[in-house]
């Protein structure tokens, strides 16, 4: 989860997975319920060191979506701050364990939690964030609402 919160928190989510089936219209077991394209609705990093210190990127006017396909592939989008950032890779989910591993740019898996609640996917991991622009990152949890995208 810390790449993608990485990538979601660049201030301070094509290639397919194996032994996954190449047509996106049948997603694969459980990945199933995240398949889509989701925005953001709320997006909270809390400081590990001092839980008190907490920003919500949405809410500071970042807008993230986050496009699941059935072949386990993803891509992520954050504009934020006037920059905009993309992370393409490969996601899988085996119970409530998700695991994503960017490929553009590159990076370690990473994994979280994911549930979801009515049609809204909760996300949790663990990351990191310059809370206090110093230009070093701290020790930071992510806690991420999303609803599925009307297009």
């Amino acid at each position: 989860m810390r790449r993608l919160v990485m990538s979601v928190a660049l201030v301070g989510l094509t290639v397919w997975a194996p032994g996954c089936s190449g047509d996106p219209s049948k997603p694969e077991g459980e990945l199933a319920p995240l398949v889509g394209t989701w925005r953001g609705r709320s997006m909270v990093l809390t400081d590990r060191g001092n839980p008190q210190v907490q920003v919500d990127l949405i809410a500071q006017g970042a807008v993230f979506t986050l496009s699941v396909v059935g072949n386990g592939t993803y891509s992520a989008t954050l504009s934020v701050f006037g920059q905009t950032n993309v992370e393409t890779g490969t996601i899988s989910v085996k119970g409530n364990r998700l695991t994503i591993t960017p490929t553009l740019p590159p990076g370690p898996p990473t994994t979280g939690t994911w549930r979801l609640e009515g049609s809204t996917l909760l996300l949790e991991g663990e990351t990191e964030f310059d809370f206090n622009l110093d230009g070093v990152r701290e020790p930071a949890e992510i806690k991420m609402e999303l609803v599925p995208l009307k297009l």
